[in-house]
């Protein structure tokens, strides 16, 4: 009976529009929410699609671009089958993972140079003790 009570149910909201269903604030939050749970600090551009076309439900600079673009269904029925999408990217990306890698960087590059500053000490040891 559940069954049933929720298959009439998803029946009923796919006759809804998505903007109806779901408004912007409650994808930024969740969004945002899900982005902090992860540890991932950065801006993000989101849209909803409808079967592959853009609906009204998205941010204000958001642009698609494919290469860009990380994509999830939304509102999955029982078969796993979905109209919408949910389509999100993050412009600033590439400056977000060279920050993220800076740090170990340099750190790498300062037990380099101390290891090398002490190996060239040792061997100048070497050749002052002969």
């Amino acid at each position: 009976e559940k069954a049933a009570m929720e298959e009439m149910f998803m029946v009923h909201a796919k006759r809804v529009p998505i903007h109806k269903r779901v408004s912007k604030q409650e994808i930024e939050l969740l969004l945002q929410r899900e982005l902090e749970n992860r540890g991932v600090d950065i801006a993000f551009e989101y849209g909803v699609y409808s079967n592959g076309l853009p609906t009204k439900v998205r941010s204000s600079k958001f642009k698609y671009a494919e290469a860009n673009i990380y994509k999830s269904p939304m509102f999955l029925d029982f078969e796993g089958v979905s109209n919408f999408d949910l389509l999100v990217s993050f412009p600033k990306k590439k400056r977000f993972l060279v920050q993220s890698i800076l740090g170990l960087a340099m750190l790498s590059l300062l037990f380099t140079i101390i290891i090398v500053v002490a190996y060239a000490g040792a061997i100048y040891q070497l050749i002052r003790q002969k």
